[in-house]
This record gives structure tokens, sequence and C-alpha cells, in this order.
């Protein structure tokens, strides 16, 4: 049986949460998985961190979300909350949270936008990292809870150029 029960108890510094439906989510996995053990390991974390979510009143971290998620080929955002689609299709953002991916959309914007202000023709892995540069600031910035300087980007773009 996939979901014996653990003596385990959640780590003492896990955010305990009282919402079930991340559990059945969680059980709704499992029980199309092979073991417990070869998902956990396949998504890089700990059988003990599977079991913890299954039983229910633990919340998982981003990352964690994230892991299990690409593991499972399902939303994170289906697998936190279980809204939108469980599956996404060919072409959707399997990763991040949809403010993760509200950073990103802005993140392109703005370095196209600035791109073409320069009038500069980077490749497209030159662009990608150029914006992965531009998402990476974004995301700083918002967690120290300060806006984002215009000045800045621009400058790293600028230098990030000189540099191909």
């Amino acid at each position: 049986m996939i979901f014996k029960k653990s003596a385990a108890a959640p780590a003492k510094n896990a955010k305990t949460v009282d919402d079930s439906g991340f559990s059945d989510r969680m059980k709704t996995l499992m029980a199309e998985q092979k073991s417990v053990n070869s998902f956990a390991k396949a998504a890089g974390v700990t059988e003990g961190a599977i079991r913890n979510y299954l039983r229910g009143g633990v919340k998982p971290s981003q990352k964690m979300v994230e892991a299990i998620a690409r593991t499972a080929n399902v939303s994170p955002t289906w697998l936190l909350t279980g809204e939108g689609k469980r599956n996404p299709q060919a072409g959707e953002l399997l990763l991040g949270t949809p403010a993760e991916r509200d950073v990103l959309r802005l993140a392109i914007q703005d370095a196209e936008q600035i791109l073409a202000v320069l009038k500069a023709k980077p490749t497209s892995e030159e662009k990608a990292d150029l914006i992965l540069g531009v998402f990476d600031y974004y995301t700083e910035a918002t967690k120290e809870g300060q806006q984002p300087d215009s000045a800045e980007i621009i400058d790293f773009i600028k230098e990030k150029l000189k540099r191909v």
C-alpha cells in the first residue's frame, strides 16, 4: 500500500496549513506513481516530506511545489490551490507562480524595449540571457520590497551587450 502511516511528524520549522485540498491532490498524484519513495527521489525531495504532505497540515515551500509539479507534470498552481488546469498544455509555462510569470512577462517586455531603443540585435541565446538577468534583477528587487531601477537595467543590458 502506497499510503502507509509514518511515525515522522512534520519538521519543527514546517509551516502548517489548514487546507486538506493540497493533501488530497498529493494523494491523487501519488496513487498514479510507482511508489512514494521513487517519486520523492525523482523530485529531489525526501520521502518524509512527501508523506507529511500526504497526511496534510503542512504547507510546502514554493520550491517544493515546483519540484513536485515538475516531476508529476502538473501545474504548480493546480497542485497548490486546485485552481486552473491540472496538466499544462504544450507551450504553457510550467514553472513558477502566476506572480513570477507576471515578473517574467515584464522582464521580457522591458528587455525587448531596451534592445529596440539601443538598436541591438543579440542572438536568441544572448537575448535569453539578458531576459533572465532582468528577471533575476526584478525578482530580487521585489523580494527586498524595492522598485526596479530602469537606469540599472539599461546599464546591465549595455554591459552584457559589450561582452558579446
